[in-house]
């Protein structure tokens, strides 16, 4: 073999090379940090309690590490400093590793990943599956809080009793 074909077959592995490590990376999922205001580490009975000093709100996002949309939810939408002020006033933010979590994140429903929860005085009152720029989060968010706001308003029901 002479040196023309040798320097060729190397450069081709090279080629081969380069296209198997962007391939490989490609598939493997940087974990982004988790935004700032799930920085306090409440559980969920903890966000629960200390929500009723306020609207009596959580958000519950129940996510994973491995998981694309994920990491692209944490970048994005759960990022938005709109949303974080959102839940500021409102009440309280609980992020749920699903892997780590499991019985809270069953609890809540979250069959899928990223799901995100609006919970009120304590009961979820709606889930969205998937990630979301913080226009929608916030959307949602103000949803659940309609709902929560006329649930709270609604007349008694009689008591049969009397």
């Amino acid at each position: 073999m002479n040196a023309a074909n040798k320097l060729g077959n190397i450069a081709f592995a090279g080629v081969l090379l380069i296209i198997a490590l962007f391939i490989v990376k490609s598939f493997l999922v940087t974990t982004a940090p988790t935004p700032a205001m799930f920085a306090q580490g409440l559980t969920l009975e903890q966000a629960i309690e200390k929500s009723a000093e306020k609207d009596g709100v959580v958000l519950a996002v129940v996510t994973a590490d491995w998981c694309g949309a994920c990491q692209r939810y944490k970048h994005n939408g759960l990022s938005d400093e709109r949303v974080a002020q959102w839940i500021s006033v409102h009440g309280e933010p609980v992020y749920l590793n699903a892997d780590k979590d499991k019985e809270t994140a069953a609890e809540l429903g979250a069959q899928s990943v990223p799901t995100t929860v609006f919970i009120h005085d304590g009961k979820p009152l709606g889930a969205i599956a998937g990630a979301m720029s913080g226009d929608i989060l916030l959307t949602f968010l103000e949803r659940g809080l309609a709902e929560a706001e006329s649930i709270d308003t609604a007349p008694a029901e009689p008591d049969p009793a009397g």
